[in-house]
């Protein structure tokens, strides 16, 4: 089924990319208009000196280690960088001490990001703490430990599946 979405929302995205645009033109037309002025051929030489300050080895230089980056941190990034996305989301889950005290100890669902909301980890700490829901709070660290094996083992998963791909691609 294909649904519009809601009007509004539709002109708020535009309008919201509308002043992405803007802005962006604005710093980059600034900068053009303080920079091109000052532009000189000397500038562009394959020597730099304190009297031309040449770019032109940096912009080499920057090219070198940008095809040399790509060529090597890519390929064999892209399987960390997606198990560091998944296991940080794993993490979050687990990590406790930070979450009750900036998302909040508050046991029902938020209705903003504003509210106060409890997490897995705190729900467990909380329960631990009380000593009155002892087996609810075991019953509540099997669920987050499986959530969490859950996450580690996608991660694993699909970065073996990324890994197969680019040998065998």
């Amino acid at each position: 089924m294909n649904r519009r979405p809601v009007p509004f929302l539709e002109k708020m995205v535009r309008a919201s990319a509308v002043l992405t645009i803007g802005t962006v033109l604005v710093i980059v037309g600034y900068i053009l208009l303080k920079g091109i002025p000052y532009l000189r051929p000397s500038m562009f030489s394959w020597e730099y000196t304190s009297s031309n300050v040449s770019m032109l080895p940096a912009i080499v230089n920057t090219m070198f280690m940008l095809v040399l980056s790509l060529a090597i941190v890519l390929p064999a990034a892209f399987p960390g960088i997606l198990s560091g996305a998944i296991l940080a989301s794993g993490r979050i889950f687990g990590e406790s001490a930070a979450l009750i005290f900036t998302a909040g100890k508050l046991a029902q669902a938020a209705g903003s990001l504003n509210d106060s909301a409890r997490t897995m980890a705190v729900h467990l700490y909380a329960l631990s703490q009380e000593g009155l829901y002892i087996n609810e709070t075991y019953a509540s660290a099997a669920v987050l430990i499986a959530i969490v094996l859950l996450m580690n083992g996608l991660a694993a998963w699909l970065a073996h599946k990324t890994q197969e791909r680019s040998n065998h691609g």
